[in-house]
């Protein structure tokens, strides 16, 4: 992988392509994923490497890999990893957005999964989907390229690599070649299942997370014998749309019946029906679901009609973002105007948001103005916020910190910036970070008159204590008509409402905090409730607060001793209770 693209020279393009001498497969086109997902994810990534094969970068030097990370122009041998990890459905914790093989090396080194080579003293062989790590002058402190194993016998190795010769392509090597210094082995899962229809076996458990160690994920019973569509599989669960509820059940106690694709006529089968449609219910304090997009959303996979039918209402699209690196240029999502147009045409609300890098004021400025002209040049008409989307990310050999570097300063400054030149240009802003940002990087005032939007994962409810208006509850979500992990929000707010009853003047006014708290959920001795107090003029919440649990009140533990009725010797029974189910296995009903 070259570190410096607009510094490489010639002589340098050489001496890599005389260092990384092997014969090539030929090139063929390979500009779209083909490959279905089997579960196996070993088997899934390398599936869909190949599919890449003949790739090759644009002569401006941007990649669609770079693209999927937000660096257009990055040098992408880890990118390409990582972009193939994703649409095999292996998750950052799996293999992590590292941007640079030193960096993804340093990553499974660390977690004790990192092995040399057998040119560096080591015995490893590595398996096919294994991560393969090259040094350009054979040292193992120099790692200057990374690739995937698709096979390995005791004397030879082959692998497909990304950026090499700005291609993707597919080598082999000597198993002892003093170029490969290392191999990196993931925990992938795997999956005996695959996607279709299935019957269950016994009364299951429908569940919020793949996994039974968290008992509050349970959304529901599935009765013994019901037909399942399972529209993703992920290791021994299946993704399952069932009587207004959406989740993961296991597949160990359920018959597999047929395919997705043999289920497209409803008589094919007269013995099996075809399940009704059915799309998961908004907790009741939800206003709508959203969606949030970009150019990592390809256009193929969307089906708006439907995902409109399923319950969806909004949907909030990258606009652009800034670059890292040299300028820190400012860039338009690709996709932009076509999703803007796609989900306008199915009758959504939409709102934007930036991706900001700015580190000050000014920067920040200049991330609003471009975005306020893009909006005005396609004739946008937004009834969601517009919002900053400020974070940190991995830029080079480390997690990028700029912003966290910066200081809760500098980032409360550059949002206010931000949302003031866009309250100016008429549009309502907003603000997106995750939870550990909106407590530890802004001041709570940047939230002040503006749209909140928190992303917390891996939770039944965020976490984050202020007023939040949106979370953002998954980064790999499941929409009927949309192909693939999507990105899902609750919001609380009717924008469209709030938006449309002060017009796109600009004015929005303050919000005159009501004196009163609102119940929306009731504490119980075992589970909090919440409060919250909302703006008397919109309706929105403005604060939300934590009722804490009531407790158990212990009852008299005697008689009463006045109740005439209980004579000396009688016999009396306090409770019966009784188990309905018992089992053997925590996923089946208990």
């Amino acid at each position: 992988m070259r570190l410096y693209r607009f510094k490489k020279t010639v002589s340098v393009i050489c001496l890599l392509a005389l260092l990384f001498t092997a014969a090539t497969v030929p090139v063929h086109a390979a500009n779209g994923n083909t490959y279905k997902n089997t579960g196996n994810q070993r088997q899934d990534i390398i599936g869909v490497a190949k599919t890449q094969i003949g790739y090759t970068e644009e002569s401006n030097g941007i990649t669609k890999y770079g693209t999927y990370l937000g660096f257009p122009q990055i040098e992408w041998c880890t990118a390409f990893i990582i972009w193939c990890a994703n649409q095999a459905g292996v998750s950052t914790a799996i293999i992590p957005a590292k941007t640079t093989p030193t960096a993804m090396k340093d990553f499974f080194n660390k977690n004790a999964l990192y092995f040399f080579s057998k040119g560096h003293g080591g015995s490893y062989l590595p398996n096919p989907g294994d991560i393969v790590f090259f040094s350009a002058n054979s040292s193992p402190a120099s790692i200057t390229q990374a690739g995937l194993v698709v096979s390995a016998t005791d004397t030879a190795v082959t692998t497909i690599e990304g950026d090499y010769g700005n291609k993707v392509v597919q080598e082999t090597y000597s198993i002892d070649a003093q170029k490969i210094v290392g191999y990196a082995t993931p925990n992938y899962t795997s999956s005996s299942y695959t996607t279709g229809y299935y019957r269950t076996d016994d009364v299951m458990r429908l569940r919020s997370t793949p996994t039974t160690e968290i008992s509050t994920n349970i959304l529901t019973l599935i009765p013994d014998g019901t037909t399942l569509k399972i529209t993703s599989v992920y290791g021994v669960w299946g993704y399952v749309v069932y009587n207004n509820y959406s989740g993961w059940m296991s597949l160990d106690y359920s018959t597999y019946l047929r395919p997705l694709e043999a289920a497209q006529d409803p008589d094919d089968d007269p013995d099996i029906p075809d399940p009704p449609v059915v799309y998961p219910e908004l907790p009741a304090n939800v206003k709508f679901l959203v969606a949030d997009i970009s150019v990592f959303n390809d256009e193929d996979n969307f089906n708006w009609s439907k995902m409109k039918a399923s319950g969806l209402e909004a949907v909030i699209i990258r606009i652009g973002g800034r670059g890292y690196g040299s300028g820190h240029a400012l860039y338009q999502d690709s996709l932009f105007a076509s999703h803007y147009k796609n989900a306008k045409a199915a009758g959504l609300h939409v709102g934007v948001y930036f991706f900001s890098y700015a580190l000050n004021s000014a920067e920040a400025k200049e991330e609003a103005q471009f975005t306020i002209n893009i909006l005005q040049k396609n004739n946008c008409e937004l009834d969601m916020p517009v919002f900053i989307d400020i974070e940190d990310y991995t830029e080079r050999d480390h997690w990028d910190s700029q912003h966290v570097n910066a200081g809760k300063d500098a980032c409360s400054e550059v949002v206010n910036a931000f949302c003031t030149e866009i309250a100016a240009a008429g549009y309502y802003p907003g603000v997106y970070c995750n939870k550990y940002f909106a407590e530890e990087m802004l001041y709570d005032s940047v939230f002040t008159g503006r749209a909140v939007w928190i992303a917390h994962y891996g939770v039944s409810q965020c976490g984050y204590k202020g007023r939040y208006d949106m979370w953002q509850y998954t980064g790999s979500g499941s929409l009927s008509g949309y192909y693939g992990s999507i990105d899902l929000n609750y919001c609380y707010v009717d924008f469209p409402s709030y938006i449309g009853s002060y017009g796109t003047g600009g004015n929005y006014g303050e919000h005159k905090i009501g004196a009163e708290w609102t119940v929306t959920k009731a504490p119980t001795c075992t589970a909090e409730g919440e409060r919250v107090k909302k703006c008397t003029d919109c309706g929105i919440v403005l604060l939300r607060e934590t009722v804490k649990k009531s407790g158990h009140t212990a009852s008299e533990p005697y008689l009463l001793p006045y109740d005439t009725s209980v004579k000396p010797g009688d016999t009396v029974v306090t409770a019966i209770q009784s188990k309905l189910y018992s089992s053997k296995d925590p996923d089946r009903l208990a």
